[in-house]
């Protein structure tokens, strides 16, 4: 018997060996992250996977500086100043807790219904930037 749980970033598998208990911690990559993200939000992955590629390039460590408002953009899923700050993050260049926020709110867009290209406008810009 196997258990497969992802946390902070690890795949970390319980299971019996020889009746042993042994644990098992793997770090993810950055993509098989993305993935289970998306899985867990119940949301098609190909999309999130798209959006970090061209947000950060898969890179954790992406700031962008100098927004025309003067707020940056960090890490994986490129959350601006204000989401880190609402969503309470402790560190926006973790990559799991990143990317956990970052797809948890494109999943929010997906589910209302609006359209996949009001989707992309409202996490590029801000729901209230775009129109139905």
């Amino acid at each position: 018997m196997k258990l497969l749980l992802i946390f902070m970033g690890c795949a970390v598998t319980f299971g019996l060996q020889s009746g042993i208990p042994r644990v098992e911690a793997k770090p993810l990559t950055v993509k098989e992250m993305l993935l289970k993200a998306a899985e867990l939000e119940g949301i098609d992955p190909e999309p999130v996977v798209k959006i970090a590629m061209r947000e950060s390039g898969l890179d954790p460590t992406a700031v962008h500086c100098c927004n025309y408002d003067g707020t940056r953009d960090w890490g994986v899923m490129q959350l601006n100043d204000y989401v880190v700050k609402h969503m309470k993050m402790k560190n926006p260049l973790d990559a799991a807790e990143n990317i956990k926020v970052g797809v948890a709110i494109w999943a929010s867009y997906v589910k209302k219904g609006w359209g996949i290209d009001w989707a992309h406008c409202a996490y590029a810009k801000g729901p209230g930037r775009c129109p139905r």
